[in-house]
């Protein structure tokens, strides 16, 4: 491992190596609304020229008073409520009427002769016509009057047959005799053309026969 010698800069006794912070006065009482009066003029803040208005300064001790904030004269300000209310109340209406004032007189007077007009007045209103409705004949009665005559002429010759429900006995003898004799699955296979081999053999022997037999030939 090699070991590096760190070398400080050599710096007298009396040399300042930290100085203090800058500050900026961004708000200065002359900064303020209020107290501007007449054309504003911007400030120039500098690190140069704040450095050295902190240099130039010694720190004073303050007092409690001092630390406070400022305080301002209340001034009434020209535009206050109280004279807009009372300018409002001094004024008087002008006599001179305006254009839509005079529209809406003229709206409310054609109102007033249209509701007392004289055919509103000597109009009568007829009555209502009553419609009489012939009265309604129940026909309930004559109905049930009819079917209960048709029903003592019915007459009962033959009986109804009823659905009764199937009733299983538990008894095995009886159980036997009601299963019903299942067809056997198999049948189909008897007729197929792939299991009959007899029968395939004896269509072949029939067919070599005829090939073979000559006899018809010399009986000819």
């Amino acid at each position: 491992m090699i070991r590096h010698e760190k070398r400080f800069p050599l710096v007298a006794d009396d040399e300042v190596l930290v100085g203090e912070n800058p500050i900026m006065s961004l708000y200065d009482e002359s900064d303020l609304i209020s107290n501007i009066r007449g054309p504003y003029q911007e400030k120039e803040f500098s690190w140069s020229t704040d450095s050295q208005r902190v240099a130039s300064a010694k720190p004073v001790a303050q007092t409690e008073d001092e630390l406070l904030p400022p305080l301002f004269e209340a001034k009434p300000s020209h535009y206050s409520r109280k004279e807009r209310l009372q300018q409002l109340t001094k004024t008087k209406p002008s006599p001179v009427k305006t254009q839509g004032q005079l529209a809406r007189e003229q709206a409310r007077e054609d109102l007033k002769k249209k509701r007392s007009a004289t055919y509103l007045r000597d109009e009568k209103t007829a009555p209502a016509k009553v419609v009489v409705k012939p009265p309604v004949v129940s026909t309930t009665e004559s109905k049930a009057g009819r079917l209960t005559r048709l029903a003592d002429n019915l007459r009962q010759t033959d009986y109804i047959l009823a659905d009764m429900p199937a009733v299983y006995s538990l008894k095995k003898e009886d159980r036997e005799q009601e299963q019903v004799i299942k067809k056997n699955s198999y049948d189909f296979l008897r007729k197929s053309q792939v299991y009959n081999y007899p029968e395939r053999r004896q269509q072949r022997d029939r067919q070599v026969a005829q090939e073979l037999n000559l006899t018809h030939i010399e009986e000819e």
